[in-house]
C-alpha cells in the first residue's frame, strides 16, 4: 500500500492538506520532506528576525525575493532568468521584480512581464526614479467595436468566452495584442479551445486573477500567541510574501496556537469524512509526519546554531533562540505524545479531539435481542443530538425562523407542503419543526456477486427539517442519518422491534420539544419518503404489488383497475386501516393488502393513510415514462422513420446544455420494453426528443407522438414546484383519461406494454399534489444521491466486518466536518465584473441606469445561495400568455454593492407555443421591452436551457407555467 500526499501547504508553521492513495510511497516520503522542510526554515527564519531584528534586507536594483538569496539582478529580465532556476521546485513563489505580483507558474510570470512592464523588462533601475515605475497596461477587448477594458486578464479571457465566443464570434488569442504569442493566424470559435490554449502555450495565465471560494474558517480565538505580530520588523513582509499564494495573504491574527492545532485536526477530519481514507493509510500519514518533523528539526538545529554563531551570538542565547523556534512547531508538537498539548498521533487521540472541539458525536450500537452474542444490531444516530448540532448554525436558524413566518395563502397558488390539505386539516402550532423520515434499502458494496449478493444489504434511515427551503431541502447535506440495519435483520425483527429507540425519542421530542434560541419548540414527525416497497414494508401493507390489492391509497382490486385504468376508490381511512391491521395479526397473514399495524402510527400526527408520500421519480420517471416512451420510440422504429442505432448515435451527439448538462440522456434499450437510464435522464428524454430526432417525425398526427405529447403534457403538471388548484380537476377528470385511452389506442400489444401499479398510481396524482403539496419537494432522489457516500467508502476501505457500524461512523465524521461552516450559505458569489458605467450594453440600458447606484456593478456570471448560477444570455420565464410564455434574456446583471440578491435587466420576448412538437419557439426577430427584475421577484429562479428547432431557437419545460398572481 502507497500514500501519497497530493497537498502539503506550509504557512509559516501551520499545516494543512490533504491525502490520496497512490502507488509510490517513496515520492510520498519525498514530497512530505520536502514540504515540511520549506515550513519549517521559513518559521525558524521568521523566528529569528523577530528574536534579534538586526538583519539587513540585501540592498540592490532588483534584488532576488527569496528570503535565502543572496542574488542581485540589476534587470528585470535578468532577475526572471535568475528566478527560472527555482522553477524546478513548485513551493516556491515567482515574484515580478517590479511590482507585488506572485505566482506559483514562472510561464505566468514570464507572461505578466511581457505585458505589463514590456517596456521596462531590459531597463536598469534608476534608483533616483524609484517612484516612477510605469503603470500595469489595460487590457482591451480585441473584437470590433466592444470597448471593454479591465486590469484583470482573468476577467478578459470570461467577457470574451461569455460575450462573444457564446454568441458565435471567432476571437484570437489575447496574447497576440502584446506580442506575446506568435500563433496569431489561428482564431478560436470555442471557449474551451481557447482555455486549451492558453493553458498549454501560456501556462499560469490565471493564476492570481481568479476569484476562489475559500472554506469557511474555524472561528478564532483571542488567545495568546508565541510573538507580538503587531510589530514591524524588518524581513517579515519577504518571507509572508513567499510563503502565500497572491490571492491568499495569511492575517499574522491566523497564527494562534488554537487555530494552528484546529486546522491541523480539520486536515484529519477531511481524510476521514470526506476523502473516507482507511483509518491504516491516515496512521502511517501521521507517522510519517512525526518522523519528518523529526528529522528536519535535528537539521535545521545544527544549521541555526552554526548561522547564530557565525553572527557572534552568545551559546546560551542560542539555545534560548532554538527551544522558543521549535517549540513554536506546533505540527510537530501534535505528533509526539512527549510535547506538551493535544496530541493527534493515533486514531483514538484523534477521535477525542474530534469530541472535545469539533463536536463529534459518534454513533449508538444497540442490541435488538436478549442474548449478547447476537449479531441483531442497529447504528443509531440520536436526532436529538444532530438536531442540536444543526440548530447552532446560523443558517440553519435563518431557514427554520424563516418559516415561522410563513403566512398561510388562501390562493389558488400551492407552493409548499404547509398549504396542502393535510398539513392545514392538522392545526399545527405557528412556532415548530417539522421531521421527514426516509427509508430505503442500499447495497454499499457494488459489484456483489453469487451468495454474498445480499448479504451486505442495509436498511437506511435518514431525516430531513421540513422548515427548510426546497431548494436547500433537495442537497445532499441536508440528509442526515437516523439508523443503519442490516436488511436481513429488519425482515426477522420487523419495523416495531428495530425503530423502537427512534419511535421513542421522536415522541419525546413531540412532547417535550427541543431548544431553539432561548425556547422550547415542539418537534414532530410530518411525512414518511421512501419508494413504494420501502412505504409498504414500513407502513404495514402487503409488498407484493402482483397481489389483488396493491394501492396504499385506496381499496381497488386489480380487476377494477384492469378494467379502468384510470378510476381510483375513495381513499383508505385510519379505521378501514386498522381493522384490516387487526385482521392481519389475529390470523398472521396478510388481510386485503395489510399485513400489520405501523409503528409509528403511534406518533401524534402520523399515520399509514395518511403520511406516506409518493416518489414520482420511481413511478412516473423510472415507472411510467420509462416503459411508455419506449414503446412510443419502438413504434417509430417499426415505421422506420428512423432506427434504433440513428436514435442512439443522436442521443450520444446531443449538446446539453445549462442545467441539462449534468443528466445527458442514456442511449435507448433496444429491445424496446424499458429505457436505459435513471430517472432524471428519462425526464431529461421525455423533454429533448423534439430537438433530438423531432426532424425525423413525419406526421404529427400520429397517435404515438400524440400519445408522447400527452404524457409530457403530464409531466409538466407533476414535476412543478408549483401549481393552481384549479388545474387539478382538468388533470384528474381529464388529461389522465385522455391518456389512458389513447395508450390504449396506441400500445396495443399488451403483453409487451402491460399496465402496471405505478399507471395506477399516477391516478391517485391529483389528490397527492392538493393533499401533499408540490410532489417534487417529497420525491426521493436527492437521498438516493446520498448513498453514493456509503458505497465511496467501502470501496476505499475494502473491510466489511460490521459494515453498518463502519459506515456510521464515517458518516458522523462527515456531518462534523460540514458542521465546521455554514450548512447553507447566503448571498451571491461574483464571478467578474465592471463597473455598471462600463457595461457594453450601456446605452441600451441607460433609461434603467437611474434606478442603480454609481457603485453598482454589472456582473459577467453570478451563483446565488451556492445552488444557482447566472450569466448573460440566459434565459429566464417569467409568465404564462394563454398558449403562450413570457420570458427575457439576461442582458445585465446588476449588483449593488451592500445587496445578497443581484437585479436583472432582461429584454423581455414572448416565445410561441408549437403545437405539433410540444416545445416553445423564440421569435427570430429578437429585440424586446427591457426590464428590471430583482432576483427575488422571479417566480422562476432556474434558467431554460435552449436549443435549436430547425432555424429557431426553442426550449421544452421541466413543469407547466402559470400566470402571475
Amino acid at each position: 500500500m502507497g500514500v501519497s500526499i497530493e497537498v502539503w501547504r506550509a504557512r509559516t508553521g501551520m499545516f494543512c492538506g490533504r491525502a490520496s492513495l497512490t502507488s509510490r510511497s517513496r515520492e510520498a516520503k519525498n514530497d512530505v520532506a520536502s514540504v515540511t522542510a520549506t515550513a519549517s526554515i521559513l518559521a525558524s527564519i521568521l523566528t529569528i528576525l523577530l528574536l534579534i531584528g538586526n538583519i539587513e534586507p540585501n540592498p540592490g536594483p532588483f534584488p532576488c525575493k527569496l528570503p535565502w538569496c543572496t542574488i542581485v539582478p540589476t534587470t528585470i529580465s535578468s532577475n526572471v532568468r535568475h528566478q527560472q532556476f527555482h522553477a524546478m521546485d513548485k513551493h516556491f513563489m515567482f515574484t515580478c521584480p517590479a511590482c507585488d505580483y506572485g505566482t506559483k507558474s514562472f510561464s505566468a510570470l514570464n507572461t505578466h512581464v511581457s505585458l505589463t512592464h514590456r517596456e521596462r523588462r531590459h531597463h536598469i533601475a534608476d534608483p533616483d526614479h524609484a517612484d516612477e515605475s510605469l503603470p500595469p497596461l489595460p487590457h482591451n477587448c480585441s473584437v470590433d467595436l466592444c470597448c471593454f477594458s479591465t486590469a484583470s486578464f482573468w476577467e478578459l479571457v470570461q467577457h470574451l468566452c461569455n460575450n462573444h465566443i457564446n454568441e458565435g464570434v471567432t476571437v484570437k488569442c489575447p496574447f497576440v495584442a502584446s506580442g506575446a504569442c506568435s500563433r496569431d493566424h489561428i482564431s478560436f470559435k470555442k471557449a474551451s479551445t481557447l482555455r486549451s490554449h492558453l493553458s498549454q502555450y501560456h501556462g499560469g495565465w490565471n493564476d492570481g486573477g481568479c476569484p476562489r471560494k475559500n472554506k469557511s474558517a474555524l472561528a478564532t480565538e483571542n488567545t495568546s500567541t508565541a510573538f507580538d505580530f503587531t510589530t514591524s520588523h524588518e524581513g517579515f513582509d519577504c518571507i509572508m510574501e513567499s510563503a502565500t499564494t497572491p490571492d491568499q495573504v495569511v492575517d499574522p491574527g491566523l497564527l494562534n496556537d488554537t487555530l494552528l492545532t484546529n486546522n491541523i485536526a480539520k486536515f484529519y477530519l477531511e481524510m476521514y469524512g470526506v476523502f473516507c481514507l482507511p483509518v491504516k493509510t491516515i496512521q502511517e500519514i501521521s507517522e510519517n509526519i512525526s518522523f519528518f518533523t523529526d528529522i528536519m528539526h535535528q537539521r535545521m538545529k545544527i544549521v541555526l546554531s552554526g548561522e547564530l554563531k557565525e553572527l557572534n551570538i552568545p551559546d546560551d542565547k542560542i539555545r534560548a533562540i532554538n527551544v522558543k523556534v521549535f517549540n513554536a512547531d506546533l505540527l510537530h508538537a501534535t505528533h509526539h505524545k512527549d510535547r506538551p498539548g493535544p496530541s493527534l498521533t493515533s486514531d483514538y487521540l484523534r477521535k477525542q479531539f474530534f469530541k472535545d472541539n469539533f463536536n463529534y458525536m459518534e454513533p449508538i450500537e444497540l442490541n435488538l435481542t436478549d442474548d449478547p452474542k447476537s449479531k441483531s444490531r442497529i447504528q443509531l444516530v440520536p436526532i436529538t443530538q444532530t438536531l442540536s448540532t444543526l440548530l447552532a448554525d446560523p443558517t440553519v436558524q435563518r431557514e427554520i425562523e424563516s418559516s415561522f413566518l410563513r403566512v398561510p395563502s388562501n390562493s389558488d397558488l400551492v407552493s409548499h407542503y404547509t398549504e396542502g390539505s393535510q398539513f392545514i386539516n392538522e392545526d399545527h402550532p405557528v412556532r415548530e419543526i417539522h421531521l421527514n423520515l426516509y427509508i430505503d434499502g442500499v447495497n454499499p458494496v457494488m459489484n456483489v456477486l453469487g451468495s454474498a449478493k445480499n448479504k451486505f444489504k442495509t436498511l437506511v434511515m435518514y431525516f430531513t427539517i421540513g422548515n427548510v427551503q426546497a431548494h436547500n431541502n433537495a442537497k445532499v447535506i441536508s440528509k442526515h442519518l437516523v439508523a443503519l440495519v442490516s436488511e436481513s435483520v429488519f425482515k426477522a425483527l420487523k419495523g416495531e422491534v428495530c425503530f423502537k429507540s427512534v419511535i421513542d425519542e421522536i415522541d419525546i421530542l413531540e412532547r417535550d420539544g427541543i431548544q431553539f434560541k432561548g425556547s422550547h419548540v415542539p418537534v414532530c414527525l410530518e411525512f414518511m419518503l421512501g419508494d413504494n416497497l420501502g412505504q409498504h414494508q414500513i407502513g404495514g401493507f402487503w409488498d407484493y404489488f402482483s397481489g389483488d390489492f396493491f394501492c396504499r391509497f385506496c381499496t381497488i382490486t386489480k380487476a377494477s383497475f384492469r378494467k379502468n385504468p384510470a378510476q381510483t376508490n375513495p381513499p383508505l381511512t385510519e379505521e378501514t386501516f386498522n381493522y384490516r391491521a387487526h385482521k392481519a395479526n389475529m390470523t398472521e397473514t396478510p388481510y386485503k393488502g395489510i399485513e400489520g399495524n405501523c409503528a409509528f402510527n403511534s406518533l401524534k400526527y402520523f399515520h399509514s393513510t395518511k403520511s406516506l408520500c409518493p416518489c414520482i421519480g420511481h413511478d412516473i420517471l423510472e415507472g411510467v415514462v420509462s416503459w411508455d416512451l419506449s414503446g412510443i420510440l419502438s413504434l417509430f422504429v417499426k415505421k422506420k422513420w428512423f432506427s434504433y442505432k440513428m436514435l442512439n448515435r443522436r442521443i450520444k451527439q446531443f449538446k446539453c446544455d445549462g442545467v441539462d448538462i449534468p443528466n445527458k440522456p442514456a442511449p435507448v434499450n433496444i429491445k424496446g420494453k424499458k429505457l436505459g437510464g435513471h430517472a432524471v435522464q428519462n425526464w431529461m428524454l421525455l423533454r429533448l426528443v423534439p430537438f433530438i430526432i423531432g426532424d425525423k417525425i413525419l406526421d404529427f398526427n400520429d397517435p404515438a407522438w400524440q400519445l408522447y405529447l400527452k404524457l409530457k403534457k403530464l409531466c409538466e403538471f407533476f414535476c412543478g414546484h408549483s401549481f393552481l388548484k384549479s388545474d387539478l380537476a382538468y388533470l384528474k377528470f381529464v388529461l389522465i383519461p385522455e391518456y389512458f385511452e389513447q395508450r390504449a389506442l396506441t400500445l396495443l400489444d399488451t403483453k409487451k406494454y402491460p399496465l402496471r401499479p405505478k399507471h395506477h398510481y399516477m391516478a391517485h396524482y391529483p389528490d397527492l399534489m392538493l393533499q401533499f403539496g408540490p410532489l417534487i419537494d417529497v420525491w426521493t432522489l436527492g437521498h438516493e444521491q446520498k448513498h453514493k457516500f456509503f458505497k465511496h467508502f467501502c470501496r476505499m476501505n475494502q473491510n466489511f466486518k460490521n459494515i453498518q457500524y463502519s459506515c456510521a461512523i464515517r458518516h458522523q465524521m462527515n456531518l462534523c466536518y460540514l458542521s465546521l461552516g455554514e450548512l447553507y450559505p447566503l448571498g451571491s458569489n461574483v464571478t467578474a465584473s465592471q463597473p455598471i458605467s462600463a457595461s457594453p450594453h450601456l446605452n441600451e440600458v441607460a433609461h434603467l441606469l437611474s434606478n442603480f447606484s454609481p457603485n453598482c456593478i454589472d456582473c459577467e456570471a453570478i451563483e446565488v445561495d451556492g445552488s444557482l448560477k447566472y450569466s448573460r444570455r440566459n434565459f429566464l420565464i417569467l409568465s404564462s400568455d394563454g398558449p403562450d410564455i413570457i420570458g427575457g434574456f439576461i442582458r445585465v446583471i446588476a449588483m449593488e454593492p451592500n445587496d445578497c440578491y443581484p437585479t436583472f435587466v432582461l429584454e423581455k420576448i414572448k416565445a410561441l407555443y408549437d403545437p405539433d412538437r410540444g416545445v416553445y419557439k423564440l421569435p427570430l426577430d429578437g429585440a424586446g421591452e427591457l426590464i428590471g427584475v430583482p432576483y427575488n421577484d422571479l417566480p422562476y429562479k432556474q434558467t431554460q436551457p435552449l436549443y435549436k428547432c430547425g432555424s429557431y431557437l426553442a426550449f421544452s419545460l421541466k413543469s407547466k407555467v402559470h400566470q402571475s398572481l
